[in-house]
């Protein structure tokens, strides 16, 4: 059984309360020890709607990132809205436990999982403690370079989606490659960004003088994240630590408690950067991305048919059961082998017995040996009588086992065969699969081509830029404001944005970054 305590205990292991800033609050909050735990809800807050989560799902304890009691309290009564959460909390027997700012500076803690959902490798604080792989903040590298642009759009995909998405400071095209992210209130180190050599620097909280003054002075481009969506993807990081410890279910809470739910843009387009909105095209050949988009999602199917045939399973399976007929038949044809030879050595023998035998019969009956010699003979005779028994007992025994081992040599055969018809059947099966596969791969990329070849230059080479991020879908139909490619609504003021942009303006999804396709079912 699993309790609050070892929870609580394994937790305080991997981030321990003494890493905490002094001003936090962080632990066990509420809950017995002893209480049994059968399932774990990780929050980024414990507020109403994660607390009614928590209850939703039966769970017994929720870990949450922020502490619910930061600064001293005089009453916890239920008439206050904490009082009522603590209320609720103890009265529905789930505790409370919080890792703050011990979790930030954790190795790996907040900033890792947000450094590693945007993909960054070879990750090095950004504040270390001590020298050592603890402290605020990560620096990472992005596997290939991007513009800025392109950045902004492909953390917007990964991060969790928030109304107000992304803020970005910055030259649209500058190059990004070395990036610096931390998870929550971030502006404390915009020195520590620069001196790491970050191109950009992603956190959240920026405030208007900050971030002016400091893009004016030569460092990096600033994103400015919403602060629940930066911190966010620590949860995931500490239910699988939870879940490795202990037999216990874990819920990530998806319920999005960033306090701003409504984003309305600018109606003056004429200031606005849109991020990745540069290329223009003419909305029949926006359309025909739908149709080169359908041919790279057969394509992408048809390569995942390619390598996930049902026959290469049979194919291995079948591979190995032939090469185990073969061995099992060379261990019988080498038995069956031995045993011949033991048979002739045995035989010998017995003729050698037989020999020396008709010598002492002869020498017995030829009338010239004395009575002691008679004596010597006969014993001599009745010893190789013995002797001759037992050679051809074991004679009679080694012809049995050799006639076993050649039966056993048979059946090898044919199961071996059979087993060798049954591969080279499946195989002849797979191998014509695999050329229709490829007959078809090849008909699609000629009409890829083709398709291609009637589309502006431009437009392609963006769409080919968001394929190959996203490794899925690069345009989508704006279906009823839904983005067809990652199914999602659109906010209400990219729609706003949508619904007076020129025909030509080439759109992209809020989400995944998708080129979106409008049509008289956009719903705009």
């Amino acid at each position: 059984m699993n309790t609050i305590g070892d929870i609580v205990a394994k937790l305080d292991s991997v981030y321990p309360p003494d890493w905490a800033a002094d001003w936090d609050r962080v632990g066990l909050v509420c809950g017995r020890p002893e209480t049994r735990v059968d399932r774990v809800l990780f929050a980024v807050d414990c507020v109403a709607a994660t607390v009614a989560q928590a209850k939703e799902v039966g769970a017994q304890l929720l870990v949450t990132h922020h502490p619910l009691l930061l600064r001293g309290v005089s009453s916890i009564a239920p008439t206050d809205y904490k009082g009522e959460i603590l209320h609720t909390l103890i009265e529905s027997k789930i505790g409370l436990y919080v890792a703050h700012t011990n979790a930030d500076v954790a190795s790996p803690g907040v900033s890792d999982a947000l450094a590693e959902r945007i993909g960054l490798t070879g990750l090095r604080p950004l504040s270390p403690i001590d020298d050592g792989p603890r402290g605020i903040g990560r620096v990472g590298v992005l596997p290939e370079p991007m513009t800025l642009a392109e950045f902004a759009q492909h953390a917007a995909g990964r991060l969790p989606g928030t109304a107000a998405g992304l803020r970005v400071a910055g030259d649209p095209e500058r190059r990004i490659e070395v990036v610096a992210v931390s998870g929550g209130a971030g502006d404390g180190y915009l020195t520590e960004a620069r001196a790491a050599g970050a191109d950009v620097y992603l956190t959240a909280d920026l405030r208007h003088h900050v971030a002016g003054e400091y893009i004016e002075d030569d460092s990096p481009a600033l994103i400015d994240a919403a602060h629940w969506a930066t911190e966010q993807p620590w949860l995931d990081l500490v239910a699988a630590q939870v879940r490795d410890a202990f037999d216990v279910d874990t819920v990530v809470s998806n319920r999005n408690t960033d306090p701003w739910g409504m984003h309305v843009a600018s109606t003056d387009l004429s200031t606005t950067t849109q991020l990745g909105a540069r290329v223009q095209a003419d909305p029949a050949d926006q359309r025909r991305l739908l149709t080169l988009q359908q041919i790279d999602t057969a394509l992408n199917q048809l390569t995942h048919r390619r390598t996930h045939l049902p026959q290469e399973t049979s194919v291995a399976e079948l591979t190995k059961m032939v090469n185990a007929a073969t061995d099992t038949q060379a261990q019988t044809e080498a038995a069956a082998y031995d045993l011949d030879r033991d048979i002739a050595r045995v035989e010998r023998e017995i003729e050698q017995v037989r020999n020396r035998a008709d010598k002492d019969r002869a020498r017995q009956q030829s009338g010239s040996a004395s009575p002691k010699e008679l004596t010597s003979l006969e014993h001599e005779l009745q010893t190789l009588a013995r002797r001759q028994s037992e050679l051809e007992d074991q004679q009679l025994d080694l012809m049995e086992q050799k006639e076993t081992a050649v039966a056993t040599a048979q059946e090898q055969g044919e199961l071996l065969n059979r087993r060798q018809e049954e591969l080279s059947a499946v195989t002849a099966e797979r191998d014509a699969e695999i050329a229709d596969i490829e007959a078809e791969m090849a008909r699609r990329r000629d009409e890829r081509e083709e398709t291609v070849a009637e589309l502006p230059e431009d437009l392609v080479a963006l769409y080919e830029k968001i394929r190959k991020r996203n490794q899925s879908v690069a345009a989508a139909m704006l279906r009823q404001r839904r983005c067809e490619g990652c199914r999602i609504e659109q906010p209400g003021g990219e729609l706003a944005q949508l619904r007076t942009a020129a025909p030509n303006h080439v759109a992209r999804c809020d989400n995944c970054g998708a080129i979106l396709v409008r049509t008289s079912e956009s719903g705009l």
